[in-house]
């Protein structure tokens, strides 16, 4: 609905615009020469002052345009750096755990206490193992 009334405000302005040339124009060509040469030179400044006055706002607004995406752009910048390092100082203390765990340093889970089943698989396997070297031997 909001959409439907801006188009009607935007063609209610755009009909006046439209008006007020045609008026002008018709104005300018009821005139003689003399006339419609200083008209002329009347709305040429008239646009002239326009048209300098928009660039120099667009220069002005580009130049701030320019300075704050910079900024914020340099500060998404170091968000991602802070935020990489994070991430990949946890992916290489997981990697190091893993290998200190592969090479027999380290423990892969930290749990809590040992069941007794488990105490007893460990002891069995110590006891095979030094009863195979003794055998080897």
């Amino acid at each position: 609905m909001l959409t439907y009334f801006f188009i009607g405000l935007g063609a209610i302005s755009l009909g006046g615009i439209i008006a007020i040339t045609w008026r002008q124009l018709a104005f300018v060509r009821t005139h003689s020469l003399t006339d419609l040469s200083v008209n002329e030179e009347y709305l040429s400044e008239l646009f002239q002052r326009r048209i300098d006055l928009f660039y120099e706002r667009f220069a002005r607004f580009f130049k701030h345009f320019l300075h704050y995406s910079s900024l914020y752009f340099l500060l998404a910048i170091r968000r991602l750096v802070v935020i990489s390092r994070f991430l990949l100082t946890r992916i290489e203390r997981k990697f190091s755990r893993l290998i200190d765990s592969v090479h027999g340093r380290g423990v892969l889970l930290r749990g809590g206490s040992v069941s007794p089943f488990l105490t007893k698989i460990k002891d069995h396997k110590e006891a095979a193992l030094a009863g195979w070297k003794n055998n080897k031997q």
